[in-house]
């Protein structure tokens, strides 16, 4: 009899604890949740890049993927990691044409890839200036702003500074499109001096690979004014 309460006794003991785990377990659950529901609309935590200093792709990257869902700044976000990742698989291919083409520090070869990385400097620093105004975009204001303003004309809105707020707002994102476009340009240029490049002979230059050059220099100091 006495053994049989003490399997009794080490059976509920077992129980308990193991109610008590269970119970701990669900509290922990719950916590977390009403943890998690306080952060849902807020952004992440500012991460300034310093454009002007070094600069990781994969640090661009990881910023921009924090904003692939965030509200009017998604498509954003999404459009600069594709500018970084399409940039690193051109400058692979444009250096393995280059190569076969010319040889590592003749006149022709420095006057090609100092093209080339001018144009993929400028696509790295300007994705980090779209990283920034990105982090630095008021998405939830915006959205509240749209759905409250939206179609209205900004000289028929009764505040004054809530028009000029609107208009501000819009003007960032217009901002940031830019920026996107101009990488997009700045990629297609690079498409276009590769393919002028596959078709040189080792001693050549072309018209074409100069008016190529010529535009990635000019859409590079455009590129400035967006920093």
């Amino acid at each position: 009899m006495d053994d049989l309460l003490s399997v009794v006794g080490v059976v509920t003991l077992i129980a308990l604890i193991g109610f008590a785990l269970f119970v701990a377990l669900i509290v922990w659950a719950v916590r977390k949740a009403m943890a998690k529901a306080k952060t849902i609309g807020q952004p992440p935590e500012y991460e300034h890049i310093d454009t002007e200093g070094q600069i990781s792709d994969e640090h661009v990257i990881a910023i921009l993927k924090r904003y692939t869902h965030r509200y009017a700044v998604a498509d954003l976000a999404r459009a600069g990691i594709n500018s970084l990742e399409s940039a690193a698989h051109k400058r692979d291919s444009f250096y393995a044409t280059l190569d076969a083409k010319f040889k590592e520090g003749t006149i022709s070869w420095d006057r090609f890839a100092v093209g080339a990385d001018t144009a993929f400097t400028a696509i790295q620093r300007n994705t980090a200036q779209l990283a920034n105004a990105i982090q630095a975009f008021d998405s939830d204001e915006y959205r509240r702003m749209e759905r409250q303003f939206n179609g209205v004309n900004p000289a028929d809105m009764p505040d004054a500074t809530q028009a000029e707020r609107w208009g501000m707002l819009q003007g960032r994102l217009d901002g940031m499109k830019e920026i996107v476009d101009g990488n997009q340009k700045m990629l297609l240029e690079l498409d276009r001096l590769e393919a002028e490049l596959g078709k040189l002979e080792s001693t050549e230059r072309s018209a074409e690979s100069d008016d190529i050059l010529a535009e990635i220099h000019t859409l590079t100091e455009e590129m400035k004014y967006y920093r």
